[in-house]
């Protein structure tokens, strides 16, 4: 580790040299620098020590002595060294630390250089002495790490234990050997030295030799059954080409069978031919062509009846059909009539056709001549095929018919208008419906493209069949009007509007009405919801429909006001109070004016009756308009004081009477004085004054703000009631012994301040004087309570705040039984038997000071 000393201190030489400086200032009077007028202080007179009589002289006493521009935070250390006292003293890229002055670190923060990045002993090191780290040797390639040490001084040792291998060697197991040549092989690598299916096969592998080396090894030989096969010994098998006994086709008449050759492994042998019998090799089998079957060799189509299927029989070998049938799929069909076999085999007729004499045709059609017919309603082969209808006639079902006709029942109608058959035969229309163009209506439609529409008002066949109205219109009464028309009298008018068809043709409004959303309402009225309404004035409906005003407000010119308001304007304002609205909308107050329910009145005044009056002073209307004061009697004078009716004093007007007589005393200025304000006995708070009869904020001190409650204005300070301003502090004069009384009558350290009066500690204040209620004889023990007067020799006194015959030769003693001699003179203050009265014992162990026992 490295250790950095600091150089020793002179502690007890400073500790002189303030003793020395204290005592210069204490008694020379010294202001500023500490001089010592000493040999060997000549140069240094302001900072020198006395070492014995003789001056040293020092680079500091105190900071000041360190001190300049430059260096403006230098502080002086005890042993009278001047060190830095921040960052600002040290030179660029040092840093203080306290009495060791500019260092080069005080943390590892301050070293910046990547090699030196730690602080150990405000030095930037490398490392912390002691400290260890992996290292890689030099001069080769690193085979195994090794370990560097940190030294004292803060540097890396060298590093110890690594081994690098040279150009020619390689590492193995932390060691170096020898480097391999090139390698002819990769390790576990093997190959043949045998070809083919030799056995036995031999092989070589690729090993590591001694040297750790990669080469190819001696020959290896394989089992006595395995050769060598991609250097790898594989065990021989045979490779079969077929399995025994299994059997192939050689062409169409021959076979072969599998069987064992000379080596044990299976292999086809020579073919056998199939005979002439007409069988042919099947997947190594002779047998018959599909359809025939072996008839004693021979290959025929049939053998007996049991080989003949599909309704076959077997005639000399061969199977055959009934007469007139043909065998198609298996089985024995009629061309003519099979729906699966229709003329020919496996000619197919849909779902919807049958097979007619070898022809498909829809069902109910039939074939006539090669052709398929209807004979339901083919006019030439009506009912059958030849079977032909007059030019003016139509077959319907089977049946020659007038055109236009149905054939229902076997009777010819009319489907169009036959109520009974009405559009097809059986379909009858319902009670109270007719036949339209061959369709069911009820009374009033018509049959327009296959559907029933009322031509009064289907939009597609207005007035008639195929009559659209454009978009937009819409059918009334068979006339196209425009959507929101109706048709009166074959013309198209609006029932929401058209005051002689309102809501309905023909119905007129009259003169005075106008049609509202086809209501007849009042000229000023809308309709809203049905209802003819005023949207002026209808609280449910204010200014809009739907638009109700809230509890308490009414509707005033379309607008919700408070109650007792009118709208003016878009704005809600009270005639009785508006100065730009009063009385009526518009009407404005001139300057020096207020509205006074609705008459603009001089500031002051009210409206009463239509007339502006004065309510402070008016006697008809004192306070409130009617409120009129009782008429004079005698020498009492009833007036109006401050809108309050009182009784006034005959010698002033604006005094009035606030208690049973008509003196001066009783009499008060209700204008301005603040006990009797606007009224008698209406006193103002302390931060107010009485001002007009009104009880307003006093402004208070240079800011002009007023006090707040509770507070009043003292000489331009804010103070509680029963404070004072003194020297801009408020104080109580009852208690405060620096202001006892009044300001600046102090109290001594003996006194206490008691309603402002400076009385001895002890002592209390019974009626304005301070007194003693231990000794005084007019207040003795409590205010007021006076001691008997003296008589002859006995004289009376106050003993320890009790009344006491005083013995006369002696101030502290007092009589404590019959006579006034020595022995029956006792002192209370004193005697422990007597102790602030007489008979009263201390009890054992106590002592009797100043009258108590302790």
């Amino acid at each position: 580790m490295m250790t950095f000393q600091h150089p020793p201190r002179n502690r007890m030489k400073s500790l002189a040299t303030f003793c020395a400086g204290l005592f210069l200032c204490i008694f020379m009077s010294c202001s500023g620098e500490i001089s010592l007028n000493i040999p060997g202080c000549e140069k240094c007179p302001t900072r020198c020590l006395d070492e014995n009589g003789r001056g040293t002289c020092v680079v500091c006493l105190v900071d000041k002595d360190c001190r300049s521009v430059a260096d403006s935070t230098k502080i002086c250390t005890p042993d009278n060294k001047c060190v830095c006292g921040s960052d600002k003293d040290c030179p660029q890229g040092q840093h203080c630390d306290g009495n060791k002055g500019c260092v080069d670190c005080t943390s590892n923060e301050h070293c910046t250089e990547k090699d030196r990045s730690i602080c150990v002993e405000n030095f930037c090191v490398a490392c912390r002495s002691g400290d260890e780290r992996a290292c890689a040797g030099e001069g080769g390639a690193p085979c195994r790490q090794g370990t560097q040490t940190c030294r004292g001084n803060g540097t890396w040792g060298s590093c110890q234990g690594a081994v690098v291998c040279h150009s020619n060697e390689k590492c193995v197991e932390d060691k170096c050997v020898n480097a391999c040549p090139e390698a002819p092989c990769t390790l576990d690598e093997a190959k043949c030295a045998t070809t083919g299916k030799e056995m036995p096969g031999k092989r070589r592998l690729c090993v590591k030799n001694a040297q750790g080396c990669l080469e190819w090894s001696e020959l290896q030989t394989c089992g006595e059954k395995e050769f060598c096969a991609k250097g790898v010994c594989t065990p021989f098998q045979c490779s079969p080409v077929c399995q025994i006994d299994d059997k192939r086709c050689e062409g169409n008449d021959a076979f072969s069978t599998c069987t064992k050759d000379q080596d044990g492994c299976p292999q086809w042998s020579t073919t056998h031919s199939c005979g002439t019998g007409g069988k042919v090799c099947t997947n190594g089998d002779c047998l018959c062509p599909t359809g025939k079957k072996d008839c004693g060799g021979t290959c025929l189509e049939c053998c007996s009846q049991n080989d003949c299927t599909g309704g076959q029989t077997c005639e000399k070998n061969v199977c055959v059909c009934p007469q007139g049938q043909d065998f198609c799929d298996g089985k024995c069909v009629d061309l003519q009539k099979d729906k699966d076999h229709c003329g020919a085999c496996l000619k197919k007729c849909n779902s919807v056709e049958e097979c007619n004499s070898g022809l498909c045709c829809p069902k109910g059609q039939l074939n006539c001549g090669g052709t398929c017919i209807a004979p339901d309603s083919d006019a030439k082969h009506c009912g059958g095929c030849g079977k032909t209808c007059a030019s003016e006639q139509i077959c319907s079902v089977g049946i020659c018919c007038p055109k236009g006709q149905l054939n229902c029942g076997g009777t010819c109608i009319d489907p169009k208008t036959d109520s009974r058959n009405c559009g097809i035969c059986g379909k009858a229309c319902p009670s109270g419906q007719f036949c339209n163009g061959g369709l069911c209506c009820a009374n009033g439609q018509n049959n327009c493209g296959g559907t029933c529409t009322d031509l009064k008002s289907d939009r597609a066949n207005c007035g008639q069949c195929g009559t659209t109205c454009a978009s937009g219109q819409f059918c009334s009464k068979g006339l196209c009007c425009a959507n929101g028309q109706i048709n009166c009298g074959g013309k198209c008018i609006d029932p929401t509007s058209d005051n002689a068809n309102c809501g309905v043709c023909r119905k007129s409004c009259g003169a005075n009405g106008r049609c509202l959303s086809g209501i007849c309402c009042a000229t000023g009225q809308v309709n809203c919801g049905g209802k003819c309404i005023n949207l002026k004035t209808s609280s449910q409906n204010c200014g809009k429909c739907g638009a109700a005003c809230p509890t308490g407000e009414a509707c005033s010119d379309g607008m919700c006001c408070p109650s007792g308001q009118t709208s003016c304007s878009g704005v809600c304002k009270d005639l009785k109070t508006d100065n730009t609205n009063c009385g009526k909308c518009g009407t404005v107050c001139t300057s020096g004016q207020f509205c006074s329910q609705g008459l603009c009145c001089p500031t002051g005044q009210i409206n009463c009756g239509g007339t502006c009056i004065d309510p402070r002073k008016n006697r008809s209307h004192c306070g409130r308009c009617g409120n009129r004061c009782s008429p004079t009697s005698g020498t009492a004078q009833s007036a109006c004081f401050a809108g309050k009716c009182m009784i006034r004093c005959y010698f002033k007007n604006h005094l009035v009477r606030c208690s049973g007589g008509l003196t001066t005393e009783q009499c008060k200025d209700v204008y301005t004085d603040s006990n009797h304000c606007g009224a008698c006995r209406n006193k103002c708070p302390s931060n107010r004054t009485c001002t007009d009869a009104t009880c307003v904020l006093v402004p208070c001190g240079p800011t002009k703000q007023p006090c707040a409650n509770g507070e009043y204005c003292s000489n331009d300070l804010c103070c509680k009631v029963g404070f004072t301003n003194c020297g801009g502090k408020c104080v109580d004069f009852k208690n405060d012994p620096k202001n006892c009384g009044k300001c600046g009558q102090v109290c001594t350290s003996s006194q206490t301040c008691l309603s402002g009066n400076c009385c001895n500690n002890g002592e209390v204040l019974c009626g304005g004087k301070c007194v003693n209620l231990r000794t005084n004889r007019k207040n003795c023990g409590r205010c007021g309570n006076s001691c008997s007067p003296t008589s002859g020799t006995a004289q009376s006194a106050c003993f320890a705040g009790k009344c006491m015959i005083r013995c006369y030769f002696k101030n502290h003693l007092v009589r404590c039984s019959g006579g006034l001699t020595t022995e029956k003179c006792r002192n209370i203050y004193t005697d422990v038997n007597h102790c602030g009265a007489c008979k009263v014992t201390c009890a054992s162990g106590q002592s009797c000071v100043d009258a108590v026992c302790k």
